[in-house]
């Protein structure tokens, strides 16, 4: 029973730190792809459950380089990873500048064709560059995903409680083969 309760609790010291540190994470990868368009990079974000708030946002989009967070086209600023399967984003999504070149929204598409975001149906769509009300392009998107980047923290306790879990077996073994 003893021996039970030592691998359940190097079990637990492995997972634990692990699953807090997913739920808290704050850097995350992104990308995105269109026809003719696509960008990634990274955010900084702060996570409450699987709504994270991003803070600030780097890469490239559509072969520029992203200089930071936007207010265009009124974001919330809000991305639910892991994506795909789920949306990923929101309707009023976030958005990001490219400096003079202008800037650009990532938002769910609300299906309403008589909307002027509306951009054929697909799961997400790309707003800008431009000024609301000035004729925008919107691009449908082929894909979007953002992920959670574990901290290097956490893989260290995750191979830590694995390296735990191999030498419980190894004595395991070692006692079974004195005892035969």
């Amino acid at each position: 029973m003893k021996n039970w309760a030592v691998r359940f609790a190097v079990l637990a010291a492995c997972a634990v730190p692990f699953l807090a540190s997913s739920a808290n994470a704050t850097l995350l990868v992104w990308s995105y792809t269109g026809t003719g368009i696509s960008g990634s990079g990274t955010m900084d974000a702060t996570c409450v459950g699987d709504v994270c708030t991003i803070n600030s946002i780097s890469g490239t989009a559509n072969g520029m380089t992203i200089v930071g967070l936007d207010t265009y086209d009124g974001p919330d600023n809000l991305v639910f990873p892991p994506a795909p399967p789920l949306f990923g984003v929101d309707s009023l999504g976030f958005s990001f500048s490219v400096g003079a070149a202008g800037s650009y929204n990532l938002y769910e598409d609300l299906y309403d064709s008589s909307s002027p975001y509306y951009c054929g149906g697909a799961v997400n769509c790309l707003l800008g560059p431009g000024t609301m009300g000035a004729g925008d392009p919107v691009a449908a998107l082929t894909s979007f995903t953002v992920n959670v980047v574990p901290e290097p923290s956490t893989w260290a306790m995750l191979l830590l409680g694995f390296a735990g879990l191999g030498f419980l077996g190894y004595r395991e073994t070692a006692k079974a083969r004195v005892a035969a």
